[in-house]
């Protein structure tokens, strides 16, 4: 069995997420699990590669403290990354136990934004571990503390090696491909295109939409990712953009 730890925060040795997965990590040595593991503020410069080390995992960790998972962060990066560059037919049968810890508020929020992305992901989301540390001596000598950690990598040993099936959910993406060679919508059949999408929207479903008509995308888009002949060049949030910077990014 592999499993992949991903931690997304800077390493600083006041951070207790460390203390959380190097004790999860003792634990699956023991039991002879292989573990790799990856700190996305080391490799950030290769962050776009890491969804290739998926290829042999069974299950991966996605660790972050709450003060370095937010928008612009690592962990946003290197998901955004999974999104474009990873195997979506690996990525659907890999675990995901997400470990979110905190020493201000907010942890709930950042462990719904972990879970919400891997699940648009396609993947396995598993129950993780979400705590609040306002005193790291404290927590990091608890007896007890340490005694649910060990529980816990048991429980990931468990659910990964007997394969335990996933419940269905309503957040998976609804993926929709619509072929434009050799199609010329109308206005009037695109308007009620874009309705159906908007409505989609209101769902809570995610669509994706590869055009090369910039009034499409801002009329429709929340957010653009620009390729350049098949490359990733960058990606804009369409409310805070234009036309124009979308067109010197393309050519």
């Amino acid at each position: 069995m592999k499993v992949n730890i991903y931690y997304g925060g800077r390493g600083l040795i006041e951070d207790p997420t460390l203390y959380v997965i190097n004790k999860i990590q003792d634990v699956l040595k023991e039991i002879r699990v292989t573990v790799n593991r990856y700190n996305l503020y080391e490799q950030k410069n290769g962050i776009s590669m890491l969804p290739n080390t998926f290829k042999d995992a069974d299950a991966i960790i996605l660790a972050v403290s709450m003060e370095w998972y937010g928008v612009g962060g690592l962990m946003q990066t290197f998901l955004d990354s999974c999104w474009l560059y990873a195997d979506k037919q690996k990525l659907k049968d890999i675990y995901m136990f997400p470990i979110v810890v905190a020493t201000t508020n907010g942890e709930r929020r950042a462990l719904e934004y972990l879970t919400g992305a891997w699940e648009l992901l396609g993947g396995r989301v598993c129950e993780g571990i979400c705590t609040y540390v306002s005193n790291r001596i404290e927590f990091e000598t608890n007896q007890v503390y340490a005694s649910i950690l060990e529980k816990k990598a048991e429980e990931i040993y468990r659910i990964v090696s007997h394969k335990v099936p996933m419940l269905p959910n309503s957040i998976n993406a609804c993926h929709v491909e619509i072929p434009s060679a050799g199609i010329e919508l109308t206005p009037q059949e695109s308007e009620r295109l874009f309705d159906v999408m908007r409505n989609m929207r209101s769902d809570g479903k995610s669509i994706v939409i590869i055009t090369h008509k910039l009034n499409e995308v801002m009329e429709i888009s929340d957010r653009v990712v620009v390729l350049r002949h098949g490359e990733y060049v960058g990606q804009l949030e369409t409310a805070k953009t234009d036309p124009q910077e979308m067109t010197d990014m393309m050519v």
